[in-house]
């Protein structure tokens, strides 16, 4: 699709064998494509139509599609139809993880346990597949009238002998390995999702910089990611000690592991802004390790 298309909403009409959809408004976009809310015209159902950025072939693209076909999951966005240089997705209600800690603040953990839940499920499942989301972080979940959804798989690696990394993803979320171009690992999404939980429970990241390249000293540091205070001695605090770990030698690598433990943790005991401006990690005046010094 050409550059200016996201200002064509209104305009376009694409098409799928009979079903046709005109692309009604820009909803957001990521690190591969544009996604626009669009009304089938048979049926006038609203979905969600994702656009590579370039109009030139892309293989991220195309590798997201070839995903989605073969995944379906009730916390995964499901992928309903596809063409030529575009995919149709369910349009999720609600508003994204991010957009809920912009506007509400902190969440109490004993309501966030829900939507890292169902996200450990969604992870539980791509895991079991063969597949490491890569982009675990809460611009990429939906709190939807039924549950959190995990969705945008365009940073999505199969996991495999040999398999390389050096898709785009975000540094305020990455593992230090993934940072380091390792294999991709199940350890990658956990220790995303092991920040998510403290951003919830602060409404703040743990990682914050101006750059990408203070992000990546940030994450590649030596030292344990901090947790706020009344997590110090908490289960809650013990499980994310196991996802958090820098050294992925060290690090949990199993969602439905976590998935139980969580369940079985009394969290009513942790207050809503848990350590609120209490901490912020920041060592990003190290030299960068060599790409050997981490590893999975």
């Amino acid at each position: 699709m050409p550059s200016h298309f996201p200002q064509l909403a209104g305009s376009i009409v694409v098409s799928i064998a009979r079903r046709h959809y005109r692309v009604l408004e820009l909803l957001g976009e990521g690190g591969y494509g544009h996604v626009f809310k669009a009304r089938c015209q048979e049926d006038g159902e609203l979905v969600a139509v994702k656009f590579p950025k370039t109009d030139q072939d892309s293989p991220q693209f195309d590798d997201e599609i070839t995903l989605h076909r073969q995944l379906a999951h009730p916390q995964l966005a499901a992928l309903l139809d596809w063409g030529a240089h575009f995919a149709v997705f369910e349009l999720l209600h609600g508003r994204t993880l991010r957009e809920h800690l912009i506007k509400e603040g902190a969440i109490a953990a004993i309501t966030a346990r829900a939507p890292m839940l169902h996200v450990l499920e969604a992870l539980t499942y791509l895991h079991e597949h063969g597949v490491v989301h890569c982009d675990v972080k809460p611009h990429n979940i939906m709190i939807a009238d039924d549950g959190a959804k995990l969705f945008d798989l365009g940073s999505a690696l199969m996991m495999a002998p040999g398999a390389p990394g050096g898709r785009l993803f975000s540094p305020a979320y990455s593992a230090p390995e993934q940072l380091l171009g390792a294999p991709p690992s199940t350890k990658f999404d956990l220790y995303a999702w092991g920040l998510v939980w403290l951003e919830c429970l602060t409404g703040q990241p743990v990682f914050a910089g101006p750059n990408v390249e203070r992000l990546y000293r940030q994450q590649v540091a030596d030292g344990e990611v901090p947790l706020p205070a009344p997590l110090i001695g908490h289960p809650l605090g013990e499980l994310l000690r196991t996802v958090l770990h820098k050294d992925p030698r060290q690090r949990a690598g199993d969602a439905q592991q976590l998935y139980r433990q969580l369940l079985d943790i009394n969290l009513r005991d942790i207050p809503r802004g848990a350590g609120v401006g209490t901490y912020r990690y920041d060592q990003s005046t190290q030299p960068l390790p060599a790409r050997s010094d981490v590893t999975g």
